[in-house]
């Protein structure tokens, strides 16, 4: 093989201990798959320069050893060019199945058809292949000072890896499969700055296949400015597609898409790359995702946004005594008191009322899109109700029958227009009184209810945000991160308590005064 045909210069400054690693790391690959990859290996690096294979009076006949010394020290070139060849094409099209035509495979996009790019389907779940020594080799080209990867503005040190997604085929203007290749993003401060591929569609030896470069992640970067994508491709390469159906290139050099695909077609969720998609880390180069390196969200919860039926009515804030038997800030607390943890993404806040013979209390229902759970008593897509403490409540709720008595303790009673009670409401606090964000995904800690809803264990303090692998608590100390397998564990530390919250009030007293704002205060019966 000449070496003009290949550009193995990027290899130049690979050291001892890199060429060390990869040796004791990696098996050979067979004798048929060796002469496999050199032949779909250097068809797929003349495609790229721009030249058919019929301009090449050369061919694979072998293996040959390349020129440096120091990569004798492996144990086969064949298995440094399966890296190179990764490296040099950015691997996209390396493990594509091309189509035989007069005893040769060809590199062309139009010579092979959108099905032979599906392979297997057989999925081997995200979380899994972190720990595999080709993910972190990857991972590493990324972070190394002698910047293998040859990347604009790198290395980057403190570079970290964001959670996957895949993209769909299509042809014909439909999906016709998922791309079983997870894409996983390599992000410096939130941008985009390359991507390691881990292709499940044609194993080698039963092992995936790595490759990765920097592709189209500034281009990406460039998109999300205007929304969120939805990925796909097609024999052409890779493209994205926005909610307004625009299409645009993300793969150098493809031509536009020409067919009528709509953002409704292609998105299914995985597949979904958004503005924050980003900040979503899963992996650093500790092998670890905490505070140091997380992104955490400017907010995990917000204020509760007035209901519109509320809007120009007279609104008081209270926050009225609550005594917890248990510390609901201490995550081990609530986990301990939890019959299961609901993971799932909120989609609407209402306020609601529960009532009571002389009154009623106001409650905040969260309802959610299960994603998973604990103890497996609900199914992912399922749709549950949360309950957390606080709320809106109108006057003629809050005091019920009592609302028109008079005599004794009531005096002259309430002393105020119908118009007046029909326009006055409570707001009643509970601790920070914000609640979760709708679109963004939680655990909370649950006890089954009544009506079939759930019941917060811990109020906020239960509700931790899911960002990765990593679940926040906020406190009074700021916050506390969490990984499941840790709360797992809290939650088999079962204690003898109650979980709800009652009022601090002597046995003796049979009528308890809340304070509603400065000055005034709010007589409230015991039963």
């Amino acid at each position: 093989m000449n070496n003009n045909d290949l550009n193995l210069d990027i290899l130049e400054n690979a050291d001892d201990k890199t060429v060390d690693r990869l040796s004791e790391s990696y098996r050979a690959v067979s004798d048929n798959d060796i002469s496999r990859l050199f032949e779909r290996s250097e068809t797929l690096y003349k495609s790229r320069a721009g030249k058919s294979e019929d301009e090449y009076s050369e061919t694979v006949s072998g293996t040959e050893i390349y020129r440096r010394p120091l990569w004798k020290k492996l144990f086969t070139a064949a298995a440094v060019f399966v890296l190179c060849a990764g490296v040099v094409t950015g691997g996209a099209l390396l493990m594509k199945n091309r189509p035989v035509r007069d005893g040769r495979r060809t590199g062309r996009p139009d010579d092979f058809s959108a099905a032979e790019l599906i392979g297997s389907t057989e999925e081997i779940p995200y979380e899994d292949i972190l720990d595999k020594d080709m993910f972190k080799m990857s991972y590493e080209s990324y972070t190394s000072p002698e910047n293998p990867l040859q990347l604009s503005g790198g290395p980057y040190e403190n570079a970290a890896v964001a959670k996957p997604f895949k993209s769909v085929l299509v042809d014909n203007d439909s999906v016709i499969a998922d791309m079983n290749l997870w894409i996983f993003p390599v992000v410096n401060e939130n941008s985009y700055i390359g991507f390691i591929n881990c292709d499940m569609r044609f194993p080698l030896n039963g092992e995936p296949s790595f490759y990765g470069s920097e592709g189209y992640a500034p281009k990406l970067n460039e998109a999300l400015q205007k929304g969120s994508i939805a990925l796909f491709g097609t024999v052409d390469g890779t493209y994205g597609i926005y909610e307004d159906n625009t299409v645009i290139e993300l793969d150098a050099g493809i031509p536009p898409y020409s067919g009528n695909i709509t953002f409704e077609q292609v998105n299914k969720g995985y597949n979904l790359v958004t503005v924050d998609s980003a900040a979503d880390i899963i992996y650093n180069k500790n092998g670890e995702v905490w505070a140091n390196i997380i992104s955490v969200p400017e907010k995990i919860f917000e204020a509760p946004t007035l209901p519109d039926e509320l809007k120009g009515k007279h609104i008081r804030e209270y926050e009225p005594i609550y005594e917890y038997v248990f510390d609901l800030e201490k995550i081990e607390n609530d986990a301990a008191h939890a019959d299961n943890l609901i993971i799932g993404t909120v989609d609407s806040i209402s306020y609601k009322t529960e009532l009571f013979e002389h009154g009623g209390t106001p409650y905040t229902q969260i309802d959610v899109t299960v994603t998973d759970d604990i103890a497996g008593k609900v199914s992912v897509g399922d749709k549950v109700s949360i309950t957390i403490g606080g709320g809106y409540i109108s006057l003629r709720e809050m005091r019920g029958d009592d609302l028109y008595k008079t005599g004794g303790k009531y005096g002259d009673g309430i002393n105020m227009t119908e118009e007046e009670i029909d326009n006055e409401y409570y707001h009643e606090i509970v601790f920070s009184g914000e609640v979760p964000i709708i679109g963004k995904e939680y655990a909370f800690f649950v006890s089954e209810g009544k009506n079939g809803l759930y019941s917060s264990v811990g109020n906020e303090f239960g509700m931790l945000y899911k960002c990765g692998k990593v679940y926040i608590q906020r406190n009074s100390n700021g916050y506390s991160l969490f990984e499941l397998d840790d709360i797992k564990a809290m939650m088999k530390n079962k204690l003898e308590a109650d979980t709800l919250p009652h009022y601090d009030i002597p046995e003796s007293t049979e009528q308890v005064t809340v304070n509603v704002e400065s000055g005034k205060s709010l007589i409230v019966e015991l039963d």
